[in-house]
């Protein structure tokens, strides 16, 4: 049965341009449309279970996204709604408060028709539809549903071989040893054998990935907290970052995948809301306990050893990584060529799966805790189960207990 879709813009290019994209694919329907968010309340409010998702246009008449969002959710009326959005200042900060009251994701929208018309904003379109709407194929985006492909049964526990000389400051404690979670995942053959963030399939086909304890270590190590979110991410990260103390004891490099001008905005909302520090990384910044540093969209970021130092490099230039830019596995891979003590990964909420082969390349070399979001409480649980089926996963914690897991594992100064 197509999923029923509604679409709300005050352009009737716009409105056009979005019906004929959804009716392209055969998994859904333009069911109806809306001028503005009073005429869509109004369609909603009627008829709750009507629609499967909508997408919805911000700036309009008589009632704003915004309104329409904060209005649903007055009268407790769930929807999976997309926003459409400009790349404008405005509309970036627009966009992080439409995220906020619970819009499940967002599409740039084209500056123009011939961008409209184009090939990029209809696969993006039509990728958070299935994602919201629960119909992924293998087709979008190199993406699987991992919940069709695999069969569950339970998987003994598995142990890693690390470097025979740890470094002096790794200790064993019998309070913090843990064995870390066992996979349950039968793994398939991939269509596609190239593992990619993108990939999840390919990369599950890898095989599951062989950790030992995790040791704590003293407190004058050096420590390092990587996160890395996708959909879902500038809503999950609120239940976060404002829960880290100000004197957590470690760096906070954060990846989610946003486009370019609209990371700033998060960047801002986060610091305000926050005890720590919230920076959009700009190219060259010295890591500071206490810090979050957000990649910039349109940009992949790495960590380097400048002297005694940490710094941080953006490349504007280099070309995305199965769509991703940033991508949280090539900072992965740039944080194993150096010499961290103790790494915190936290992979939150996501489709696909980045974040896995970059925290199975630090598996091979570093002393590492991974936590990963459950799936109640993920808005698409794509990148954490891609990460807890490999078995890397130390823990697995709902959104309002992560900030505690990382603290209590960081420690503060």
């Amino acid at each position: 049965m197509k999923k029923n879709i509604l679409i709300v813009d005050d352009s009737a290019l716009m409105r056009r341009v979005e019906s004929d994209i959804i009716n392209s694919d055969e998994r859904f329907q333009a069911t109806e449309s809306a001028v503005d968010g009073l005429e869509a309340f109004d369609l909603v409010t009627r008829n709750p279970s009507k629609y499967d998702a909508i997408i919805l246009d911000i700036n309009m008449p008589r009632m704003t996204g915004l309104e329409f969002l904060e209005a649903i959710n007055r009268v407790r009326v769930k929807a999976k709604i997309i926003i459409v959005s400009t790349l404008a200042t405005e509309g970036a900060d627009e966009t992080i408060r439409a995220l906020e009251l619970g819009a499940f994701d967002y599409v740039t929208k084209p500056g123009s028709f011939l961008d409209a018309m184009g090939s990029s904003f209809r696969k993006h379109l039509l990728l958070a539809l299935a994602y919201a709407t629960n119909v992924v194929e293998d087709h979008d985006a190199e993406m699987v549903n991992i919940n069709k492909e695999a069969t569950i049964k339970p998987q003994g526990p598995s142990t890693v071989t690390r470097p025979s000389t740890p470094s002096p400051l790794v200790k064993p404690s019998k309070e913090r040893e843990k064995e870390p979670l066992a996979p349950i995942a039968t793994l398939h053959k991939a269509t596609e054998s190239h593992a990619s963030p993108m990939n999840p399939r390919a990369i599950l086909a890898e095989g599951i990935v062989k950790r030992r304890p995790h040791k704590t270590v003293s407190g004058n190590a050096k420590r390092l907290i990587v996160i890395a979110s996708s959909t879902g991410g500038p809503k999950a990260l609120q239940s976060v970052i404002p829960k880290l103390p100000k004197n957590i004891n470690a760096p906070i490099l954060l990846v989610q995948h946003m486009s370019g001008g609209f990371t700033l905005s998060l960047a801002k909302r986060l610091n305000d809301l926050s005890q720590v520090d919230v920076v959009e990384v700009q190219g060259g910044e010295r890591l500071k306990k206490g810090v979050v540093y957000l990649a910039k969209g349109g940009a992949q970021m790495r960590l380097r050893k400048k002297g005694q130092d940490y710094e941080l490099e953006l490349n504007t230039e280099e070309p995305a990584r199965a769509g991703l830019k940033p991508c949280a596995d090539i900072l992965f891979e740039s944080i194993s060529e150096l010499d961290f003590d103790d790494i915190t990964c936290i992979v939150l909420t996501g489709m696909g799966g980045d974040g896995t082969l970059g925290i199975k390349r630090l598996n091979e070399k570093f002393n590492i805790y991974v936590i990963a979001q459950d799936e109640q409480t993920s808005t698409v649980y794509g990148m954490p189960k891609v990460l807890y089926e490999v078995g890397l996963t130390d823990v697995v914690k709902p959104l309002d207990q992560i900030a505690e897991e990382i603290t209590k594992n960081a420690g503060v100064q």
